[in-house]
């Protein structure tokens, strides 16, 4: 439903400006054309939808990589010091290169503790 989506894009490829190489990604799958991609892509989405799939995959979002081993093993040494406290983790088949994820309230605890009960100053103190 939102014009802007991955959705729309495959299945609706523009002319101009395409953010996606849509030979490149027929081809990337074992696809003959893109109307076949097209048709191959709505059914995955179907058949997702009537799964009960439709739910947010947070790989796809928080992670820098997703795929093989050797994938994420590539894009590790391309990005170099970029990615250096970054963690290869093994999620069920799939592999992700991703940054651990702490709770704010681990870091930051002692400056949003309770104030006192008596947190005043009286004016004659300061003077």
């Amino acid at each position: 439903m939102w014009r802007w989506s991955g959705y729309n894009e495959i299945q609706n490829p523009k002319q101009r400006y395409a953010t996606i190489n849509y030979n490149r990604l027929s081809n990337l799958l074992g696809l003959s054309s893109i109307p076949m991609l097209k048709k191959v892509h709505a059914k995955l989405l179907d058949d997702a939808l009537k799964a009960g799939r439709c739910g947010r995959d947070s790989k796809w979002s928080t992670s820098i990589a997703v795929g093989s081993e050797d994938y994420i093993d590539q894009i590790k040494k391309e990005l170099g010091i970029k990615v250096v406290h970054r963690k290869k983790t093994r999620i069920n088949k799939d592999f992700e290169l991703r940054k651990d994820e702490f709770p704010y309230s681990a870091d930051f605890d002692p400056q949003k503790a309770g104030l006192r009960q008596d947190n005043r100053l009286f004016w004659d103190i300061l003077s």
